[in-house]
């Protein structure tokens, strides 16, 4: 029989739950991980229920070229609108963060004329159900 910790035993007593109790562990089949149930009378396993991964992503957003920084800035807000757009519609209710980040002003020269656009890193994390029970 395993020993378990002096604060589990009290809080148990704390919680005011009367003997016979059974300590349960219920087998996982996530990275090793047990749950300890702590029930009245007979033994029982708590049942966990589909196991949810959250996966997370990036990808580079990049806005065109444009004359000024003010058009640059709209070019790249479009950008962002449009990637925002496909990763709902792609990932319907599974999508939970988006992020485009913060825009960095690039400059170039081209043929004696300054262009500038807008660059940043969009971030995202998206629910992802596993098969594996």
């Amino acid at each position: 029989m395993k020993t378990y910790s002096f604060f589990l035993i009290f809080a148990v007593i704390l919680l005011g739950l009367r003997p016979p109790l059974v300590f349960a562990e219920a087998n996982s089949t996530s990275q090793d991980s047990k749950v300890i149930v702590i029930e009245e009378g007979g033994k029982r396993v708590l049942d966990r229920g589909p196991q949810v991964l959250v996966e997370a992503g990036s990808s580079d957003i990049s806005g065109a070229d444009a004359l000024t920084t003010r058009a640059a800035r709209r070019e790249w807000e479009q950008k962002c609108s449009e990637w925002k757009l496909e990763l709902r519609t792609l990932n319907k209710n599974n999508l939970l963060v988006v992020d485009c980040g913060k825009p960095l002003l690039k400059e170039e020269m081209r043929q004696s004329e300054k262009s500038y656009h807008y660059e940043s890193t969009g971030k995202y994390k998206i629910r992802v159900s596993s098969s594996n029970r």
